[in-house]
């Protein structure tokens, strides 16, 4: 008969790594080794001018990152720590002037029955959303030329309505669905 091990400690046990951030000529890297997504986003806000609003929860980060385009280490960064986000503007530094977080829903983006007109280049935001499965959104109604579904002018959004959006339409989902468990 064998006795039970007891398992490993775990690398969440440990304390948070200071990960190594490099941003120089518009390029970013960041080596991290069990490192916290808050603090390297707080790191980088700090030494850039870049704002981050909507970060709830932490996660830990490994592995080497850049160095390159600051929008597209950051989009590594955050791809798997179960956020959309809105990567908007740009500093002096070639980051992002802000990024908006807001937690990962099954509810998948819909689209604007009209294309508002086009932000500045670098004003033009970065979507991720990838759900983990496709759950069709209830049917709309008819929108007709140059009004939205809910018959008001089509105006272009900001990042914070959008965010809104995502929200209520979670909510939606959330409440057409209560029997299904939350993910993990």
């Amino acid at each position: 008969m064998s006795s039970a091990r007891p398992l490993p400690p775990s690398l969440l046990d440990k304390p948070a790594q200071a990960a190594r951030i490099s941003l120089s000529g518009g390029q970013l890297s960041v080596d991290a080794n069990n490192s916290s997504l808050t603090q390297i986003l707080h790191d980088l806000s700090s030494t850039s001018g870049m704002t981050v609003d909507g970060m709830d929860k932490d996660q830990r980060v490994f592995g080497v990152y850049g160095p390159g385009n600051p929008r597209d280490i950051l989009s590594s960064l955050l791809d798997g720590a179960g956020y959309n986000f809105l990567l908007v503007g740009l500093t002096d530094a070639g980051t992002p002037r802000e990024v908006v977080l807001s937690a990962r829903s099954n509810a998948p983006l819909t689209p604007s029955p009209s294309t508002p007109s086009q932000p500045e280049e670098e004003d033009e935001p970065v979507v991720n959303n990838y759900p983990p499965e496709q759950v069709t959104p209830p049917p709309r109604p008819p929108a007709t030329p140059g009004q939205d579904s809910n018959g008001q002018p089509n105006q272009p959004r900001t990042p914070q309505e959008i965010i809104q959006e995502l929200q209520r339409m979670r909510q939606q989902q959330q409440q057409q669905n209560p029997q299904q468990p939350a993910p993990q």
